[in-house]
Order: C-alpha cells, then structure tokens, then sequence
C-alpha cells in the first residue's frame, strides 16, 4: 500500500509561469501546522533572503566607495592646470622680487614635490 507523506503547503508557479500550484515535495519540517519542503522552511527561506541582502548591501557599499574615489578623482583633475599655473607664477615672482620672506619659496617648493609626486603617480598607471 501507498504511504501517504505531508507535502509543501507552499504555493509556486508552474513551468510557464503564468498558473500556480502546490509545491509537490515531501515535507521536511512542520511550522504552525503546516507542511514545508526544505526549499521553503520558513527558516531557510529567511536565511537565503538575509544573505542574499547582505550580499547586495555590500555591492552597493562597494559602489559608494568607487563613485567617492571617482569624484575625488574628478575634483584632482579639475584643479590641476590651477595648481600647475600657482607653481609657476610663485617660482616667477620669487625670481623677479628676491623676497626674503622663505614662505612663499616653502609652499612653492612643496607644490612642485606635489605636482613631482603627481606626475610620477600618473606615469605609473
């Protein structure tokens, strides 16, 4: 004789995906009085939905990450002909003015190691 099993209580689509019907798996576990396969344990369809989430949250902290390092990228390139035009112009007035003042000659000694630092950077990638 026919042993007679619980089957899934859940419903899922047919092939086309146009009809629904009851899932016909044997039950693996009862929650509430009713029957679930161990596809659909409520359990481990919880725990699949948790991952998948934490999965999709740090893809989307990944992307975060990349449009910052993007728009710092972008706000560096902008600046850069500016940055390149005040070397020039301190490194002309110092020449001009002989100032005695070290300052000037400091930041403009320290934007050229910056530019130096930036080109050899660029160069490299």
């Amino acid at each position: 004789m026919k042993e007679n099993k619980n089957k899934c209580c859940e419903l899922v689509h047919d092939q086309f995906g146009v009809g629904v019907h009851r899932c016909n798996k044997n039950a693996k576990v009862t929650v509430g009085g009713k029957h679930y396969c161990g596809i659909h344990d409520p359990a481990k369809k919880e725990a699949r939905i948790k991952a998948r989430n934490e999965r999709w949250d740090a893809e989307r902290r990944q992307y975060e990450e990349w449009c910052k390092r993007e728009a710092e990228t972008s706000r560096r390139a902008a600046i850069w002909p500016e940055l390149v035009g005040l070397v020039e112009l301190w490194k002309g007035w110092n020449e001009e003015r002989q100032y005695s003042d070290p300052r000037p000659i400091r930041y403009a000694q320290m934007l050229e190691a910056i530019l130096n630092k930036e080109q050899g950077n660029g160069k490299a990638e």
